[in-house]
């Protein structure tokens, strides 16, 4: 039993394998930028292609020692492979593809909950809109799969520069943002200037006609925090979204509060 045990492991791993290195091949020739871990799933992945390689292994096992068993081994593993796709789709549905973060409609889905409660127990919070200066001339100095490691990095290093309690997310093509939570307006600043500095020092590299070319990549960041006349995700996003503006018109590569205008606002 045992040797016959290990035979069906042994073809369960090699379909495994197959698969993978079809689906990772085909991925990678699309888009070079892709990181193979995010591809598997993660640890979360791995474990689920585990469970259902034992599930598959026992439910051979009924069906060579006495077929009367698959009766209640088919639905075991029917079932178990329902939740997992189930919990895998989850996943992609909340999670985006190319960066790691919360993909948009997750984003807002979650934020608005936090803001709510926010707003309720009176307590601070903060939105920051990331968005990276000029990402057309990256992507054309610097091609596509470079412009997509820069969208990587980028995510990197907002992830790593908030706080357990935020909320990254991306928020469109060249834009990403963080709910920061119980962040008043210096706090607010002092995080998206860390964020602004950690971007700033990223630079990438990329081939372009058989030449090598570079790029430095900056953000520019418009931060809001809940006000008596900003009061729920909508006014926060706005209010952001003008302090953006006045971030971008300052020269980019800077960070400017919704509630602190320029002397001269700029026309539109």
């Amino acid at each position: 039993l045992l040797d016959w045990g290990l035979l069906a492991a042994a073809c369960g791993i090699c379909r495994w394998l197959a698969v993978t290195a079809l689906v990772v091949t085909a991925v990678r020739l699309d888009d070079p930028a892709a990181w193979i871990s995010d591809l598997l799933g993660g640890g979360a992945g791995l474990w689920h292609d585990l469970a259902e390689l034992c599930v598959g292994v026992l439910t051979a096992f009924c069906a060579a020692t006495g077929p009367v068993l698959l009766l209640f081994a088919v639905p075991c593993a029917v079932f178990g492979q329902r939740s997992v796709r189930q919990a895998q789709m989850h996943d992609a549905s909340r999670t985006d593809r190319q960066t790691g973060l919360l993909s948009p409609a997750a984003w807002r889905r979650e934020a608005t909950v936090q803001v709510t409660r926010a707003v309720r127990a009176g307590t601070p919070q903060a939105v920051a809109i990331v968005h990276i200066d000029d990402f057309g001339a990256v992507e054309q100095i610097c091609g596509r799969a470079a412009s997509r490691r820069v969208l990587r990095d980028e995510a990197g290093s907002i992830a790593r520069g908030t706080a357990h309690g935020d909320l990254p997310g991306r928020f469109g093509r060249d834009e990403f943002i963080v709910l920061l939570a119980h962040a008043d307006a210096v706090e607010a600043l002092c995080i998206a200037e860390l964020l602004r500095a950690r971007i700033s020092e990223l630079a990438i590299t990329g081939r372009r006609d058989d030449a090598r070319s570079a790029a430095h990549v900056t953000a520019s960041i418009g931060v809001a925090t809940l006000a008596r006349t900003v009061s729920d995700l909508t006014d926060l996003l706005a209010a952001a979204d003008v302090a953006l503006y006045w971030a971008e018109c300052a020269g980019y590569n800077s960070v400017r509060l919704a509630d602190r205008p320029p002397a001269e606002p700029p026309a539109r």
